[in-house]
Formats: structure tokens, C-alpha cells, sequence
């Protein structure tokens, strides 16, 4: 049983990075020869590669051989003129040599890292698109992909992860967000955390409302327990405040008519005895007027 985990753990180091992987951090902007049409448009898909912060597009193809997969392309010249679109379905040298302007990586983790990359490349087949008869050591043939002379099915998804926190400073005020808080503190007795220094967690409501019942600084209450506790408490906003205090004013006026009603209403219903008198065999009741 180790032998064959130690096999299959050497296949996938092999192999690289599976389909769908890093789904979060890429989004889909272009397929080639493929039933699922996507092709978010020749300037949109440009703009998106330059605005990547690493400059990565990921080739998937499921048909092609293990090694081809899935394939990492990372740019480093050209980041803001680059149009990376055309060369999708025409692979050509120009501004575009493996080692100076490009990497190829299996996967993610060395495209981020600049490790492991691919040591041949060719180009220049007309309208032959990515990645002609590149390989990880050398040269492999047909797993290329093409608009308009065949090749595999390919989808090319550009690297855009969700923004990075920074966590010496609030991703928001009144109080940091939930994800700013997960990210940054788990556990932290720290005042950027919102510790108050006796045993509790200070936090102030995170709702736009609450900036027009508020002046300068809102008020924060103390909260017990860790901050992912205090995240989760009960935070009543400044429009919240104003219909519970309208509530309460309503229900003292209507507890001061209920009782103002049974004091000069009720009581004249109410029959005052003052004293009763035996006459002989029968009962005398005397009113008072």
C-alpha cells in the first residue's frame, strides 16, 4: 500500500496540476474548439491579462497527454501592450520567446515561485495556436490548439485570485469585516483586533445607517469571548435603535391611557360601601353618595 501512495503521489509531481484546479482564482475567458463556447472578446481578455497581478493564463485540455493537461503561461515583458488574445490561436515568436518574454509551468505553485519551468518551445505554424510542440524537456507534438486548423479542445482561464488583505490596517470602518477579522486576527488579543484589554472584544456596527446616528467615533460595547465570537454578535444598527425606542414611547402612552382610563372612567362604575346594618332579620347595605 506505500508503494503505491508513493507511486501516486510521484504521478501527480509528474504530471502537474489536474483540470478545475484553483477554480477560485481563475476565471474562464476564452475556449478553442470546444462545445461550450466562451470568448469574453479580443480587448476584455487583454485588459484582464494585464490587470492579472502575476500575468498568468492557464490552458486546460482534457484530451490532451498528461504532461499537457493543464499548462501555466507567465508573462514578463511587454504587461501593458502584450496582445496575449491573438496568440491563443496563432503561437508565434515574435515578442514572445520561452526564457525571455514567457515561462511555461505545470503548475501553479512554480508559476507563482518561477521554479521548474519548460525547456523547449517552437512557433511560427500559421494560425497553429498555443503551444505548438512545446513540452516539459523537450519536443512533443500535437497537443496544440488552433481557431481555424483543428487541435484539441482547450479553455483558457486567467489568473485573477480575490483581493489580498492587508491586515495592518481595517478593511472598513466602523468595524473590519468578517473576512478581514477570520484573515487577521483567530485568536489575537491584540487592540486591531478589537481586544479591550480586560478580558472582552470591542466592536462597533458595520452598517452604512448607522453613520447617521453616530458623530465622529461610534459607541463600542465590550463583548466576551474571541474575536470570531465577537464577529457573530448581536449588532443592533442606529435605524434599529430609533424603531425600538419609537416602540417603547408607544407602549408607555398606551400603558398611560389604559391606566388613566380605569382611574376616571372605571372607578365611577364601582359601587363604595360604607357600612351595613342588621334590621331584624334582613340586611341593610348603606352607600356612601
Amino acid at each position: 500500500m506505500a508503494l503505491l501512495c508513493a507511486i501516486g503521489l510521484f504521478v501527480l509531481a509528474v504530471n502537474g496540476d489536474s483540470i478545475g484546479d484553483d477554480a477560485d482564482r481563475f476565471t474562464l475567458a476564452l475556449t478553442l474548439q470546444s462545445s461550450n463556447d466562451v470568448d469574453i472578446g479580443e480587448d476584455a481578455f487583454n485588459q484582464m491579462f494585464r490587470d492579472s497581478p502575476e500575468h498568468i493564463l492557464k490552458r486546460e485540455c482534457s484530451s490532451c497527454g498528461s504532461t499537457h493537461r493543464v499548462i501555466y503561461y507567465k508573462r514578463y515583458t511587454d504587461l501593458t501592450s502584450f496582445n496575449l488574445y491573438r496568440y491563443t490561436f496563432d503561437w508565434e515568436s515574435t515578442n514572445n520567446v520561452l526564457g525571455d518574454d514567457f515561462n511555461l509551468f505545470s503548475t501553479l505553485e512554480d508559476a507563482l515561485a518561477d521554479t521548474n519551468p519548460w525547456k523547449y518551445c517552437n512557433y511560427d505554424d500559421d494560425q497553429i495556436g498555443m503551444f505548438r510542440d512545446c513540452g516539459p524537456t523537450g519536443y512533443v507534438a500535437h497537443e496544440w490548439t488552433s481557431r481555424t486548423r483543428g487541435g484539441d479542445a482547450a479553455s483558457f482561464y486567467i489568473y485573477t485570485p480575490p483581493p489580498t488583505i492587508n491586515c495592518d490596517v481595517w478593511d472598513n470602518y466602523p468595524a473590519p469585516s468578517a473576512a478581514w477579522m477570520i484573515e487577521c486576527c483567530g485568536g489575537k488579543r491584540t487592540a486591531k483586533c478589537g481586544y479591550d484589554g480586560r478580558g472582552g472584544f470591542i466592536f462597533a456596527h458595520n452598517d452604512p445607517m448607522a453613520d447617521k446616528f453616530v458623530d465622529e467615533q461610534p459607541e463600542f460595547e465590550p463583548v466576551s469571548g474571541n474575536p470570531e465570537d465577537a464577529v457573530w454578535a448581536i449588532q443592533v444598527s442606529g435605524k434599529e435603535l430609533v424603531i425600538m425606542a419609537l416602540f417603547a414611547i408607544n407602549m408607555v402612552t398606551l400603558t398611560v391611557l389604559c391606566c388613566s382610563c380605569w382611574r376616571f372612567g372605571g372607578a365611577s362604575a364601582r359601587r363604595k360601601y360604607g357600612r351595613v346594618e342588621v334590621v331584624g332579620d334582613s340586611e341593610t347595605e348603606q352607600f356612601q353618595p
